[in-house]
């Protein structure tokens, strides 16, 4: 029995949710049109993050899907911890990013690989949750590997194609296509580039590519590897791109119309409104005007938007006689 791999159109890797309030995830996701997104987890610090992370994104309409980057260390350990952090997400599906740790000649890799998913996948697919493998785009180039085992119970195949050293998205997901389903004959959920690495920088033009092809080649859905370097506002955080190519790749994959849908044009301010803006605390008083002796006519919760009026000293105001401390909320750009 195969599981289906249930959301559709263009997702974004997260790989370290710490690099940003939550909110600001969810904001920029929703802005370019991203309809999921592939969470990292096996992080030690992360547990209470992904109950958060997954409720959030839920509510703003954006599939969870958990992903772990596999050692080869303890694979028992490792697969019962996927389980384990996948559940805190609520996630419908999962990715098992297997690379270099499981890629050694002469080793006992096989070994450790179908120990790892002996417990994976029964796991995740008693909670109804696909599985695929998110490794190397063309297996005749990596040998070593043990596609045998790793594709043993897997619902979908995500190949990371992502064309380094190279300029043709198109021409390597098409043949990375071919060459898993010749493998095992499931649907292909390909991974592309938006990212920098060293000397490879990922150029806009191309990540428009790659996003065409794999609508063109039938994929129901693609994911971009990365949101934290396309969503970084801090031009030192990621050395490899500028700020402007990071909203470069944002503008494409913003502009890409997945399956003939586009993306919705954003909510009109009302009349007179300066900016929105979101709730960072666990609660927040609303009173009748700029300042604590008056009265308490309201409240928020941590997420929740609203839309700024005014501004006076210390306060803003986001309706008629309803103002709220500034150091409560967070303008939304």
């Amino acid at each position: 029995m195969t599981f289906e791999f249930k959301p559709k159109g263009k997702g974004a890797f997260i790989n370290n949710l710490d690099l940003m309030p939550l909110t600001v995830w969810v904001e920029k996701c929703k802005a370019i049109g991203i309809s999921w997104v592939a969470i990292k987890v096996d992080r030690w610090n992360h547990n209470p993050l992904y109950v958060k992370a997954g409720d959030l994104f839920r509510v703003a309409g954006i599939q969870v899907v958990a992903w772990q980057y596999v050692y080869d260390d303890n694979p028992t350990t490792r697969a019962n911890t996927a389980i384990r952090d996948t559940r805190l997400l609520k996630a419908v599906a999962f990715l098992v990013d297997a690379e270099g740790p499981y890629n050694k000649p002469g080793t006992t890799d096989s070994i450790k690989a179908k120990a790892y998913m002996d417990v994976l996948v029964p796991g995740m697919h008693a909670m109804g949750i696909s599985v695929g493998l998110c490794s190397y785009r063309w297996p005749s180039y990596q040998p070593n590997f043990p596609w045998t085992e790793f594709l043993v119970g897997v619902d979908f195949h995500c190949p990371q194609v992502y064309w380094v050293g190279a300029h043709n998205p198109r021409y390597q997901l098409q043949k990375s296509i071919a060459e898993l389903k010749a493998r095992k004959n499931i649907p292909v959920i390909p991974a592309g580039a938006a990212y920098s690495e060293r000397t490879f920088v990922a150029q806009p033009s191309e990540t428009a590519e790659f996003l065409d092809a794999a609508v063109e080649f039938g994929c129901s859905a693609a994911i971009l590897w990365y949101a934290d370097e396309m969503f970084s506002e801090k031009w030192w955080e990621f050395k490899g791109s500028t700020l402007a190519l990071r909203q470069a790749w944002c503008q494409v994959v913003k502009a890409h119309i997945w399956e003939g849908i586009p993306i919705p044009p954003p909510e009109p301010p009302p009349v007179g409104a300066l900016y929105p803006a979101t709730c960072v605390v666990g609660a927040a008083n609303v009173r009748s005007g700029p300042g604590t002796t008056y009265s308490v006519v309201g409240a928020l919760k941590q997420y929740d938007k609203v839309w700024v009026f005014q501004e006076s000293p210390g306060w803003l105001r986001i309706g008629d006689n309803k103002w709220v401390s500034s150091t409560l909320l967070r303008k939304v750009v």
